[in-house]
């Protein structure tokens, strides 16, 4: 997808930037602007807490929140860096 790659070229060559995205989510209302901003922020912060390097990866799901059977899109960023050859969860 076009979002990915722009956000593959936030993050340095030593960062792989997987997605394991949900094959089919739900049309929501939202600003997709402000969506962009989001991740693109995250990514950044991301980036910068791994300096030596690493994988990041964006992930999204569906959830049910409640009792009632209403769900909520869920993403999750989740991170490995590398420092001295051990990995760190973000």
């Amino acid at each position: 997808r076009r979002e990915v790659e722009l956000l593959r070229r936030l993050v340095d060559e030593d960062i792989d930037l997987a997605t394991v995205l949900a094959p089919k989510l739900p049309s929501v209302r939202c600003d997709p602007g402000q969506i962009g901003q989001v991740l693109m922020n995250l990514v950044v912060n991301s980036r910068d807490a791994m300096p030596a390097g690493g994988q990041l990866t964006i992930a999204t799901s569906v959830e049910e929140v409640g009792g009632d059977g209403s769900g909520a899109i869920v993403a999750h960023l989740l991170g490995a860096a590398l420092s001295g050859g051990a990995a760190h969860a973000l």
